[in-house]
């Protein structure tokens, strides 16, 4: 259990982790990405505003190079490198101004062709060196083809503007630094995430041990506690069983005797399961034992059971597939079988039906148990069935005779399994008729009721 515990700690903590960073990288380059959109959008914006070139320098617009002082356009506080709407060129409104330093026209890497009414082109490609004339014509047929009048094709952004009479500009600006540098923040991002989230697994797989320590010793106290006072009930039950075998040779037969008798060997069984389940869950390590053909051994350890089941007016039937093998401890196996068999006949209907497969599944057996039942089980009750003295309520209502279990068995079947290297589960289905023909070939079965299906993966022996 504890170190179910740890490793779900571990994993759940990781994940944590992860997604929040995972969450923060993301926002920062999404962030990035729309600041470098907003900036080469307000660039060719700009430089179709001026028909495929930059404004006009005007020395008396662009920042003096003065200590501590920020330049402030002649137009005013509104505009400039601080300022909302412009930069330092006079430049038309909307632009919502993209320069920045002296040296920004000649950092910007452009081209931009005049299209006629006529479906005349002229091209500029005065502003950049690493296209020819007739990439860019390729690349301006296939923007101006489309729907949309801004956006990207390859690594350029670009922009389509009427300026009237039919005729258009279009700019496109070569983004490849720009994007070069979202790629490298992108994946650096990424890498140091990466590297954060390692870091944590490996200190909470250190913090673990320290932080659940408190509940491991809790636990084995608990254990020892179960174990111990099992051990101390045993003898004040075994004087109480004494003393009503001489008081019964004394007085007779009376039936007070014999209720206290009976109570007596209930609460001894209930000790003896306590015990059991206790041992078997002191030891987190899987068993091993010699390898033995487990389907012989279903048949062996079902067959008292077939017996019962005979006498009772049950139909039980018990199927197993190609010889399986297992090297796991023989004894558990066999007393999971009889756990999950008696479970199956004490709660099914009268005159119902159980059915036992063992089957192979991939490298692993698969053990079901199925059975017909009167009782029906909510959602809550089968995440809890495996839980130490739990009942469906609609058992306790009926717990006289047959029905009258303390509610360990199938917590001890839980344990073999987890000890056997395998996993458990439980499902419950309303009867159907195509369904119980499935479940139970070649049987007719009442049409309401229900059904319970008992599952039970154990690994097989490796070739």
């Amino acid at each position: 259990m504890f170190k179910k515990l740890r490793i779900k700690f571990i994993i759940i903590g990781t994940i944590a982790v992860a997604v929040s960073v995972m969450a923060l990288i993301c926002a920062i380059n999404v962030v990035n990405y729309v600041r470098v959109d907003k900036e080469t959008t307000d660039i060719v914006r700009m430089l179709a505003d001026n028909n495929g070139k930059f404004p006009e320098q005007r020395e008396d617009m662009l920042p003096k190079v003065e200590p501590k002082e920020t330049p402030v356009s002649p137009q005013g506080e509104d505009y400039g490198p601080l300022g909302e709407k412009g930069a330092l060129y006079p430049v038309p409104n909307g632009t919502n101004g993209a320069f920045r330093t002296r040296e920004f026209q000649y950092e910007t890497r452009f081209f931009s062709a005049e299209i006629s009414e006529s479906g005349e082109y002229k091209y500029n490609l005065s502003q950049i060196a690493s296209i020819s004339e007739d990439d860019a014509a390729d690349l301006v047929a296939k923007v101006v083809s489309g729907k949309k009048s801004i956006g990207y094709i390859s690594e350029y952004k670009y922009y389509i503007r009427n300026i009237g009479d039919g005729n258009r500009v279009v700019v496109m600006m070569d983004c490849s630094s720009r994007f070069d540098n979202l790629r490298s923040t992108m994946l650096i991002s990424i890498g140091v995430g990466i590297i954060g989230i390692v870091i944590m697994f490996i200190f909470l797989s250190f913090a673990t041990k320290r932080i659940l320590k408190p509940v491991k010793e809790s636990e084995i106290k608990q254990k020892q506690f179960i174990t111990d006072v099992s051990h101390e009930l045993k003898t004040p039950l075994t004087v109480i069983s004494t003393n009503m075998d001489v008081l019964a040779m004394d007085i007779g037969k009376n039936e007070w005797v014999t209720g206290t008798k009976e109570q007596v060997a209930r609460m001894r069984d209930m000790v003896n399961q306590m015990v059991s389940l206790s041992r078997l869950e002191e030891s987190e390590k899987t068993v091993t034992g010699d390898p033995f053909m487990a389907d012989e051994l279903l048949k062996e350890a079902t067959e008292p059971f077939l017996a019962i089941a005979e006498y009772k007016g049950k139909d039980m039937v018990v199927e197993t597939g190609d010889k399986l093998i297992m090297n796991t401890d023989s004894n558990l196996y066999k007393q999971l079988i009889s756990i999950l068999c008696d479970n199956a006949l004490k709660y099914s209907d009268e005159e119902g039906f159980i059915r036992v497969t063992l089957d192979k599944k991939g490298r692993r057996a698969v053990l079901k148990v199925m059975n017909t039942s009167d009782l029906a089980a909510g959602k809550e009750d089968l995440k809890h069935l495996f839980d130490r003295f739990y009942r469906v309520d609609s058992a306790r209502t009926k717990s006289q005779g047959e029905r009258s279990g303390n509610g360990i068995g199938l917590s001890i079947a839980q344990a073999i399994t987890v000890r056997m290297g395998g996993k458990i589960g439980v499902t419950f289905e309303e009867m159907e008729e195509n369904r119980i023909k499935e479940l139970f070939p070649g049987v007719k079965v009442p049409k309401s009721g229900y059904v319970y299906i008992f599952t039970v993966t154990l690994p097989l022996k490796e070739s």
